[in-house]
């Protein structure tokens, strides 16, 4: 996938924070803080990459070979980068019309609780809007449901139920 643009988000990470309460004025004092700076980009990571932010962030396995060919047919990827590589992405996959699927979204733990998988998703929402018919049926499996509720996602139960099968080239 094609380079489209850089977004730098910059976080405050405040290890210990106290409220003083002045005579005139409220007053914050920060005593340890450090600056994080992230880089989104729409772009694919490589296969290296993805396979390792997978596992670290407590996503099954891929093989490289799998992850290579996966990500080439991305509709669309988001990449969350600092100055130490890869700390979060996300995909969309499908047939770029009816279906769109919604996969990868991690982070890695050292990175959450900054906002950074909702600045991933806020991104596949905005490809989406662009890209979506009317009607277009937007779908993902949620291993962390509450997350993406706050993001208007609803159950398909008991309309419809998801599900999957995991194949094996010695089940085929």
């Amino acid at each position: 996938m094609a380079h489209f643009s850089i977004e730098t988000l910059w976080f405050r990470r405040f290890d210990q924070f106290g409220l003083v309460n002045a005579r005139y004025s409220n007053v914050i004092r920060y005593k340890e803080f450090s600056v994080l700076n992230y880089e989104v980009l729409e772009q694919t990571p490589s296969s290296e990459e993805y396979c390792q932010l997978r596992l670290v962030s407590g996503l099954s396995a891929k093989s490289l070979e799998a992850a290579y060919v996966g990500l080439s047919n991305s509709l669309y990827a988001v990449c969350v980068r600092d100055s130490n590589g890869l700390v979060g992405m996300g995909r969309v996959i499908g047939d770029g019309a009816c279906f769109f699927q919604i996969v990868d979204i991690a982070v890695n733990p050292n990175h959450q609780g900054l906002g950074l998988g909702k600045t991933i998703m806020e991104k596949i929402e905005s490809y989406l809007k662009k890209a979506a018919n009317d009607g277009s049926y937007v779908s993902l499996i949620a291993d962390k449901p509450e997350f993406y509720e706050k993001l208007g996602f609803d159950y398909t139960a008991p309309e419809a139920y998801g599900m999957f099968k995991r194949l094996s080239k010695s089940r085929l």
